[in-house]
């Protein structure tokens, strides 16, 4: 009774918070779980019952709860279309925290995040190790370009899937980044421009360093002066989602520490989950009274997708129409479109590269089912989820996909393979613009 009554105070912190929710249920018709499991308990009306429970003393289990948790994409999707404006991602987030410090992480996820990926050096080198190692693991046979397939079917993290490689050479090793980094030369740096801290990300960095560069390249195009941190480190989200604040903590205040050696107008980054991590995440799930978060705010104030930042009014216009033009269709992730509103630009950028011809696909913000760490421990609900985007993709007879996010090319580039469709390829949209003239960058 005595633990049932303690974590009822504890979950109680949340009340105001669930208390908005009147039970509606709009929340059930956009949720990407109900719509394969058909179940209550999935979607956020069911959720914060849950929650509610707890805090009545009628729910006892933790375990159970965090797992029903778990079972969540932190899409968004149900915060959009909430009529009563319920913070369904904030409740999620601060309820997984509670329960993480009440019940406990596992040691594998204490390791992992607080010891690996809260650091960047330690990270770095598991990493590159990795790359030289995955061959053991990864085939290319039958498998479509950009993309490995598992040695063994039976691998218990891939079962299966289909992912991009590791890159030999991450983008904070390669010379171009080398070049940009705190107390090194920086081209153009006695211009009159804009500083650019290009935030890369971890899967920009170790698994397309491409994107990375050619960013770069489109931001000192577009008259910014672009640098980077010295030494990034993971932008939080994955701790966040599993409720390691501790770790989260870790992460952000060891970013805090590198870009205060530097002076910046914006912070920008081409990985639509490290946007709304940085510009939303943060602020949302710190402490106000803490000597922190007023430099939490002001980052939050400067950070903006490359999307976001290049697409608006200025960006170069197509000058030609080409008949010979490639179909390319977009895929709005999440986090871009949903938590941050932004879903014209993307597609603006790509209407800039006269070779490609803009195609919309079914529900192109509809989720593709990756949700970072849940496309790996719920991986057969993340292919489900999946085969419908397919779908939609395969429906519009495009030969490139674009996005924004890297764990949505991660997803979608594994489902076209797997599927067998080698001919279609996917890419992120500043490679498209890069290719614009008066660009050609790449």
């Amino acid at each position: 009774m005595k633990k049932l009554t303690e974590l009822a105070r504890l979950v109680s912190q949340l009340e105001e918070l669930t208390s908005a929710c009147k039970k509606c249920g709009a929340c059930q018709s956009v949720c990407p779980i109900f719509e394969q499991t058909g179940m209550e308990k999935d979607f956020a009306r069911g959720k914060i019952a849950v929650l509610d429970g707890v805090m009545e003393q009628v729910v006892s289990n933790s375990g159970a709860v965090l797992q029903r948790l778990d079972n969540c994409l932190l899409c968004g999707s149900c915060q959009t279309v909430c009529p009563n404006r319920v913070e369904s991602l904030r409740i999620f987030f601060s309820a997984k925290k509670i329960l993480a410090n009440y019940k406990g992480l596992s040691p594998a996820k204490k390791f992992l995040f607080r010891q690996i990926l809260a650091k960047p050096y330690v990270f770095n080198s598991v990493l590159s190790i990795g790359s030289l190692m995955q061959g053991l693991v990864l085939k290319k046979q039958g498998a479509a370009p950009g993309t490995r397939a598992p040695r063994f079917p039976a691998s218990l993290i891939l079962e299966g899937r289909h992912v991009p490689p590791l890159a030999q050479v991450p983008f904070h090793k390669q010379k171009t980044a080398e070049s940009l980094k705190i107390g090194l030369p920086v081209e153009n740096s006695s211009r009159d421009t804009k500083r650019a801290l290009f935030f890369t990300g971890c899967l920009i960095d170790k698994i397309f360093p491409d994107i990375a560069k050619t960013s770069v390249e489109v931001l000192k195009a577009r008259g910014f002066t672009p640098v980077i941190l010295e030494d990034e480190c993971c932008c939080g989200i994955p701790a966040l989602s599993s409720g390691d604040h501790e770790a989260f903590t870790q992460m952000v205040r060891h970013n805090l520490a590198q870009m205060s050696k530097l002076r910046f107008d914006i912070l920008v980054t081409a990985c639509a989950t490290c946007a709304f991590t940085i510009k939303k995440a943060w602020p949302m799930m710190w402490d106000k009274a803490d000597s922190d978060y007023e430099k939490i705010e002001a980052v939050a104030n400067k950070t903006a997708d490359i999307t976001q930042l290049l697409g608006g009014p200025l960006v170069n216009k197509k000058t030609v129409s080409n008949q010979n033009a490639v179909p390319v269709t977009y895929h709005d992730p999440c986090h871009l479109k949903k938590s941050l509103g932004v879903s014209e630009e993307p597609r603006a950028l790509i209407n800039a590269n006269p070779d490609c011809r803009l195609v919309e696909m079914a529900a192109p913000d509809a989720c593709c089912g990756m949700g970072g760490g849940f496309g790996v421990t719920h991986l057969q609900m993340s292919a489900a989820i999946g085969a419908s985007k397919l779908q939609s993709i395969l429906d519009t007879g495009s030969k490139i996909v674009a996005t924004t996010c890297p764990a949505c090319m991660i997803q979608i580039a594994g489902l076209l393979s797997k599927a067998g469709h080698k001919d279609i390829s996917v890419c992120h949209v500043i490679e498209l613009y890069a290719k614009a003239a008066p660009f050609d960058v790449v």
